[in-house]
């Protein structure tokens, strides 16, 4: 919220009740007096501070996720997983280390070992096959350039 002000400076005098209707002067000072013109009402959070996986909700001031459906999975599995509003993705509530031969996969929040595939390695079998659907993934939509 934005809120217009003038402040003026005045002198003001001190005085005591002594009684009946007598009051006696005790001193003057100088005093900052503010004046409300007006008040305007404007967000912190802008439109442009969205990401292409969020939508600007101006009522409420603030970016909302468009992948609402991924939110509801997420929030099913919420004993392993959590839902970031900020980024619009499921992430795992714990990350871990994983020994040689085994790598962190994020759709299970666990370790996975590491297959070979015609020789190569292939870490990540769940992105591969979501891109093979011409999917993308949630970690490579996220760190696409904002607008």
């Amino acid at each position: 919220m934005l809120v217009m002000v003038i402040v003026y400076v005045a002198q003001m005098y001190t005085t005591q009740y002594v009684g009946g209707d007598s009051v006696s002067v005790r001193g003057k000072q100088i005093v900052s007096v503010e004046k409300h013109l007006g008040c305007r009402c404007s967000c912190a959070t802008k439109k442009e501070d969205c990401h292409e996986l969020q939508e600007y909700d101006a009522d409420s001031c603030r970016c909302r996720c468009l992948n609402m459906a991924d939110e509801e999975k997420c929030r099913a599995n919420n004993d392993t997983k959590v839902w970031d509003t900020g980024r619009c993705m499921c992430l795992c509530r714990q990350m871990q280390n994983c020994s040689s031969g085994y790598f962190y996969d994020l759709n299970t929040c666990s370790c996975s070992e590491v297959v070979e595939d015609q020789g190569q390695r292939v870490r990540l079998r769940s992105r591969i096959s979501s891109q093979a659907r011409g999917e993308e993934h949630p970690v490579s939509l996220f760190n696409k350039k904002r607008r």
